[in-house]
């Protein structure tokens, strides 16, 4: 089954056109990243996913239903970008914010991010990285086929971050979750994801990673040639 099929697909903020004609699917169990620039539309385009607009044109399948008929809630779990971060004096525990829209699977949740020892300590109190599995439990808690994550690791360190890509990674194949990954990070997303969704208010590109990452795909993508310079680890480059 397709966890999600768009077809058509166009919205606008009043005269400015965000979305044109955007059709994709993904299956059930895909990783997928989705990529553009600053104004690209991938925002816009979560929020479409996740009901809070409406389509002006096209239609939204959510695993085989339309949007607005779409019940199973609980199958979509969402990070939102600039979602971690609070202050040390927040006066909620770990557990008080995982369970906070829902507490029957919290105890599961945490042992799926490593935190159940955390439960009963202050959100504030824990480093970023810790804060951000918090929040991927509290997207777990309603045990969800989905899992939507807008730009997740924006001001984490890289060592949280890299305990956050494997942690996806765990998920995704142990839960056999659906994930789709919005994000900056090319090196991330050529590492991680199996699929790729380039987007600039039209659809650019839905393919394989591989593909996408081809010195010919590049050069199509951005009309520029293209030309791969190796990375250096020794020169932290």
């Amino acid at each position: 089954m397709k966890a999600i099929e768009v077809k058509n697909l166009s919205f606008a903020y009043g005269q400015q056109k965000v979305l044109s004609d955007i059709s994709f699917s993904i299956e059930e169990g895909e990783y997928v990243a989705i990529l553009g620039p600053n104004g690209s539309g991938k925002s816009t385009l979560l929020r479409l996913l996740l009901g809070l607009l409406r389509p002006q044109k096209g239609q939204i399948l959510l695993f085989g239903q339309e949007q607005g008929k779409f019940k199973n809630l609980n199958w979509i779990g969402y990070l939102p970008q600039r979602a971690v971060h609070f202050d040390q004096r927040f006066p909620a525990t770990v557990e008080e914010i995982v369970g906070m829209y829902g507490s029957e699977n919290l105890t599961w949740a945490l042992e799926q991010v490593n935190l159940l020892e955390k439960r009963k300590e202050l959100i504030g109190r824990l480093s970023g990285g810790q804060q951000q599995r918090a929040l991927i439990a509290r997207a777990l808690c309603g045990k969800p086929k989905l899992l939507i994550l807008d730009e997740p690791t924006s001001g984490v360190d890289p060592a949280a971050q890299e305990d956050f890509y494997k942690l996806l990674a765990h998920l995704h194949a142990s839960l056999e979750l659906s994930i789709i990954l919005v994000s900056h990070d090319l090196a991330a997303v050529a590492r991680e994801v199996e699929r790729v969704i380039c987007l600039n208010k039209k659809l650019f590109f839905h393919g394989s990673k591989e593909a996408f990452f081809s010195q010919e795909e590049f050069a199509r993508l951005y009309s520029y040639p293209v030309a791969w310079l190796k990375h250096s680890e020794e020169a932290g480059q």
